[in-house]
């Protein structure tokens, strides 16, 4: 066999190589994203884009209940004031109960986080700064609180700044 069909072979089987451990290793292929304000995110494995504007996109589970709310409130870092009016506005609501408050360290991102149960789900609602903005998600609807929490670490790990976009 010739020289060059050896080196053509080679060069084929380690670049078919390299695509296996790209598309094995990817968080993004196979998955939709969403841009929202100056934001990209990932979605859950199941999950749909509901409604998105400006500052906000909606997610939701057509085999389940369960909803996803994410909102980018601004510049800068206001997790403490926005964490506490929506800790008093979800206790204030009489359909909700068993609250639970915590922070969690996820992917170096520190995250409050409320939650608590109305009619036999669990709902949350976490607020968190990342990329120089304060964002807020909000889960409603889920039977399983692992599966909320592994939701929720999913969208903080693939949110992203949107680069097409300028950015502030």
């Amino acid at each position: 066999m010739d020289k060059r069909v050896i080196m053509i072979i080679a060069i084929l089987i380690v670049g078919i190589s390299c695509m296996y451990v790209i598309v094995d290793h990817s968080d993004t292929i196979g998955n939709a994203i969403t841009t929202f304000s100056k934001t990209s995110v990932t979605l859950p494995n199941g999950f749909s884009v509901g409604e998105s504007n400006a500052k906000s996109a909606e997610l939701y589970n057509k085999q389940s209940n369960e909803k996803i709310d994410i909102h980018d409130q601004g510049k800068g870092n206001h997790t403490e004031n926005s964490f506490k009016n929506v800790t008093e506005s979800y206790k204030n609501n009489p359909d909700y109960s068993n609250f639970k408050n915590e922070t969690k360290n996820i992917n170096g991102v520190d995250v409050f986080q409320l939650t608590m149960e109305k009619n036999n789900t669990i709902s949350s609602s976490s607020v968190f700064y990342h990329y120089n903005h304060t964002y807020r998600v909000d889960m409603s609807g889920f039977s399983d609180l692992n599966k909320l929490n592994k939701d929720l670490e999913f969208i903080i790990t693939t949110l992203q700044p949107d680069y097409k976009q300028a950015q502030d």
